[in-house]
């Protein structure tokens, strides 16, 4: 395929040139989606500031490196006593581990799969549920495309499916852990997708970790990822993300999800690692009466960026959705919260609401915070609001009162300002885990201060 000769960033003409000289051996339905991919690609660029909803990303470390692919040689370098920190405390879980993108079947755990349950890596995907994997590939909304989407699908080696039957109620949760780790002398990428089905009836929980493990200097590498998620009529599904990148990675990602009539998806994002990570989540309510409760807690440092992109989309009547997301900020960091509520005409009887909450602990730290509301229906019960401040000092004097230290006291009301969001997580081993990833990263790296700093 020819690749236009006009200036481009140096990421986008490395991976426009690496996906020219690859060979391509992929059957020709995945050919054909990968090609109007990187079509695409080379028509829309990558995309700029001047775009609204990039206006505030820091694009340009980004797409200055010309990254090359992760191999899969770092696989067997990695041991089961490495991975243990990152995984479920559950003993029945089912979890898929990649390393640098890559399926380590050494590290996962299919034992307690449950009959007629498809978990697998996407390369056997590939093979052996082809039509479903099409399926996913085509169905991907208009809103959804943009030019990070198209080099994930030009680009992905590996991922999951997971698909669960009608009527199956999982009783265990679903792992899915990416690593990232060293073994690489330059910037490095990678490009997980996750495509996952529940059938009418059905229930499950899934907790996917993005993890950076001890790489080694440059440091800096890409994960572009995106996750595509489709419920049946009454299917339930919690599902949780846990970004924990490297200081200086980069963590691109996607999340489409397509409800039908009264199915309900919960699902809680954790960012507290990376140097700028942005997440795009659109949310289709197709069906009466579906139900999307969408969390988030962002937990930032020395000048780390974390953008949360959402877009819920009420196109039928009868639906309930909320979204509730907080930031944690120190030093230099910067959070973007960018939340739409986008209800259609003939959306009635629709009940949404959305809040944005910062918590600033230096004097230094910023937050963009724009909750959106679009409504073309007249009948609909909507609220959005944000709100930014620091520790109550009152508050602190309080439990200072009560024999509390003041950095104790301190450290008490950040941990309850962000326990909000982990409470909301009804499965066990998911609410522990991301507790304690968040209670760690507060104990080990924040030093909160009323007047900050």
């Amino acid at each position: 395929m020819q690749i236009e000769s006009r200036p481009r960033p140096i990421f986008e003409q490395a991976a426009l040139a690496e996906l020219a000289a690859r060979p391509d051996t992929s059957p020709n339905w995945l050919r054909s989606f990968k090609n109007d991919a990187i079509e695409y690609l080379q028509s829309k660029g990558m995309p700029s500031r001047s775009d609204e909803i990039w206006r505030f990303v820091e694009l340009v470390p980004i797409v200055s490196n010309a990254y090359r692919p992760f191999t899969a040689q770092a696989v067997s370098s990695i041991t089961a006593d490495m991975v243990q920190p990152y995984l479920f405390q559950e003993p029945d879980a089912v979890r898929l581990v990649f390393v640098n993108g890559f399926y380590a079947a050494h590290l996962s755990s299919l034992a307690h799969l449950s009959a007629n349950v498809t978990v697998v890596p996407l390369q056997t995907a590939l093979v052996e549920q082809a039509a479903l994997v099409e399926s996913f590939l085509a169905d991907m909304p208009e809103d959804g495309r943009d030019a990070f989407y198209a080099l994930n699908t030009a680009s992905f080696q590996d991922g999951a499916l997971i698909d669960i039957p009608e009527n199956l109620q999982l009783t265990a949760p679903i792992q899915l852990l990416f690593l990232t780790t060293d073994g690489h002398t330059e910037a490095g990428v990678s490009f997980p997708r996750v495509m996952v089905r529940l059938g009418e009836h059905a229930q499950a929980a899934i907790g996917v970790s993005f993890v950076g493990h001890n790489p080694m200097p440059p440091e800096t590498y890409l994960t572009n990822s995106v996750a595509q998620i489709h419920l049946a009529a009454h299917a339930r599904l919690e599902y949780a993300v846990a970004q924990m990148e490297s200081d200086n990675a980069f963590h691109l990602a996607q999340t489409q999800a397509m409800l039908q009539s009264h199915s309900q998806l919960k699902m809680t994002t954790v960012a507290t690692g990376g140097k700028i990570s942005r997440h795009f989540l659109h949310a289709s309510l197709l069906g009466e009466h579906a139900d999307c409760q969408l969390n988030g807690l962002s937990v930032l440092m020395n000048d780390a960026h974390v953008h949360d992109h959402l877009l819920v989309d009420h196109a039928v009547p009868n639906c309930t959705s909320s979204q509730l997301y907080k930031g944690i900020l120190d030093d230099h960091s910067r959070s973007e919260f960018m939340g739409t509520i986008r209800i259609h005409k003939d959306a009635q009887k629709t009940d949404a609401n959305q809040l944005n909450q910062s918590l600033l602990l230096s004097d230094d730290a910023r937050v963009f915070t724009r909750p959106q509301l679009r409504i073309d229906a007249d009948d609909v019960k909507c609220t959005h609001g944000a709100t930014v401040g620091q520790l109550d000092e009152n508050q602190i004097f309080y439990l200072a009162s009560r024999g509390l230290s003041s950095e104790l006291a301190q450290s008490v009301l950040t941990f309850g300002f962000a326990e909000e969001i982990i409470e909301r997580i009804s499965i066990h081993s998911l609410h522990e885990y991301l507790d304690d990833c968040v209670q760690r990263h507060l104990r080990n790296n924040i030093q909160p201060s009323p007047r900050g700093k």
